[in-house]
């Protein structure tokens, strides 16, 4: 059972949360914070496994509270939940530790789902975000030849592929550029994910770009 802890102030969208998460067997909604106090209260009395919070309660930053309720309870993944597409809000959220940046503007069952995947483990950011931030991942990078060389295996299919989900390629347009199935796509995305011991296919790309397997600097193609 996975504990979430909501912290927003806006009371309607708030209960729809609530109201999806109490339609799923394999997550529970611990405790609902509207203040500041009451997010860090909450984070330390439910140790909850996901911690989703909009980035302003009432006018004031969530971040040192954020933090706050990470010292209480190291295990919590932080999910910050926004109505804004700020590139710099999406780069502070995950500097200061949260593993989910998600927008309100997603269909409630997509944040469910991402909120699944961020207790697992992973990553997630809206995929018009990502681009951005596999690229600023690329810029700020790691040098190539400090990562530890791995025998990831990609094919040079596999490898096409991942180049265009780094660039924001939904699977039907890949697809379409590279004249294969949907299906065949979604293998090949499935398998650069597992060869590269990633969760995501975001995850992926991030990884790709880092060890250098992927220059976004490359033309386009």
């Amino acid at each position: 059972m996975i504990r979430i802890v909501i912290a927003d102030d806006q009371p309607l969208y708030r209960r729809g949360l609530e109201v999806a998460i109490g339609l799923e067997r394999d997550l529970e909604l611990a405790a609902e914070a509207n203040t500041v106090a009451d997010l860090v209260r909450a984070a330390f009395d439910h140790r909850p496994q996901v911690l989703v919070t909009e980035i302003t309660l009432s006018g004031e930053s969530t971040v040192k509270a954020c933090s706050a309720a990470v010292e209480a309870s190291p295990s919590t993944k932080l999910v910050r939940l926004t109505d804004s597409e700020n590139r710099e809000h999406l780069f502070e959220a995950l500097r200061t530790g949260a593993t989910g940046y998600l927008l309100k503007s997603m269909r409630i069952a997509e944040i469910i789902g991402a909120i699944r995947q961020v207790a697992a483990g992973a990553v997630v950011v809206p995929p018009p975000m990502s681009t951005w931030l596999v690229a600023e991942m690329s810029r700020m990078g790691t040098d190539v030849n400090e990562v530890e060389t791995a025998p990831w295996g990609l094919s040079r299919r596999e490898m096409e592929v991942l180049r265009k989900v780094a660039r924001g390629r939904s699977n039907a347009v890949i697809a379409a550029e590279l004249f294969l199935s949907v299906n065949t796509v979604k293998n090949h995305v499935r398998s650069a994910v597992h060869k590269l011991g990633a969760t995501t296919r975001t995850e992926a790309a991030v990884k790709a770009v880092q060890v250098g397997l992927i220059d976004l600097k490359d033309d386009i193609g």
